[in-house]
């Protein structure tokens, strides 16, 4: 297998997407002094963020830019749904005098999400140019 910069960019992303599982998605100060963080993994939405990056990078392995691409869109698209899921959550916390906000996980994510998507474009364009060389 030859490594091609859409290779790269989609690794980049995927691992990026994986790293951002282990990272915290919420962070909300807490009772008293102690913090509270959820981690990305601790969600569902992040188990499936973690699931979609080894797929991705596996598909940038093989070569295949659209299906990259689209599972960059879904692990956009899981990250956002989790960003609405918080907001709510959130109105809830201030309700009760609490607060909450987007952990730094959740910005990681979003940009691996969309380093697999631009690594699947990237892809799909290199396979176009090496079928029309040929």
């Amino acid at each position: 297998m030859k490594i091609t910069k859409g290779f790269i960019i989609g690794l980049i992303g995927g691992i990026l997407t994986i790293l951002a599982t282990i990272l915290p998605w919420s962070s909300s100060p807490g009772i008293g002094e102690s913090p509270m963080d959820v981690m990305g993994a601790a969600s569902g939405f992040g188990t499936v963020v973690l699931i979609i990056g080894v797929i991705g990078i596996i598909l940038a392995y093989l070569s295949r830019g659209i299906l990259t691409m689209i599972f960059g869109v879904l692990a956009l698209l899981v990250t956002f749904i989790w960003v609405g899921a918080l907001s709510y959550l959130s109105s809830w916390f201030v309700s009760f005098g609490g607060t909450n906000s987007v952990g730094y996980g959740t910005y990681i994510a979003i940009v691996g999400a969309i380093l697999l998507i631009l690594g699947g474009i990237i892809i799909h364009e290199e396979n176009k140019a090496a079928v029309a060389s040929a």
